[in-house]
């Protein structure tokens, strides 16, 4: 089916997305240093879906992606020194995207990645930032691989549970 806006009855289908994921990493390490129980919930996709910035990629009627798109810069943001200067409202802002380890490797997360960036171009916005865990190499690959750059790093509260170092990434639209 493809990339579509997310609905309340994805709800469920996302946050088990992200316990599998959360699963895997208890048992093979963790590349997100996300939290069962902290981040990411049921809250994400349920708050995603109330403010109508939810995406979920499915495929044979399954979720196997999801992100939020909006233009809430994290805690941190301001304190990078971004080469692409832009007013908060030309700012596309994606969070939390997950492919499923039984995902993985489809080509999924570049999907999204795609859609985020036609999506910041066809609402005018002029920038894509995106953030993550400092040692999460896989991300940092597939963002770099995509055309993002590495603008500095900061110590934040994630979603004010989490403290980690994040590396933020930004894009030319």
């Amino acid at each position: 089916m493809g990339i579509r806006r997310a609905t309340t009855d994805d709800i469920d289908a996302i946050a088990a997305t992200y316990d599998e994921l959360l699963d895997f990493e208890v048992e093979h390490g963790s590349v997100t240093n996300w939290k069962a129980g902290l981040y990411p919930t049921r809250k994400v996709p349920e708050l995603g879906v109330s403010k109508d910035q939810m995406w979920v990629l499915e495929e044979d009627g399954h979720v196997v992606a999801s992100m939020m798109l909006n233009g809430q810069q994290g805690p941190g943001y301001d304190e990078v020194p971004w080469k692409y200067e832009a007013a908060d409202d030309q700012v596309l802002v994606i969070h939390t995207l997950v492919v499923p380890p039984s995902a993985s490797r489809h080509g999924y997360g570049l999907q999204m990645l795609d859609f985020a960036l036609q999506q910041g171009r066809e609402h005018g916005k002029t920038v894509c930032r995106i953030d993550t865990w400092v040692n999460n190499e896989p991300a940092k690959a597939l963002y770099l691989h995509h055309g993002f750059r590495i603008s500095g790093t900061v110590h934040v509260m994630h979603w004010g549970v989490i403290d980690e170092n994040q590396v933020l990434l930004e894009c030319r639209l």
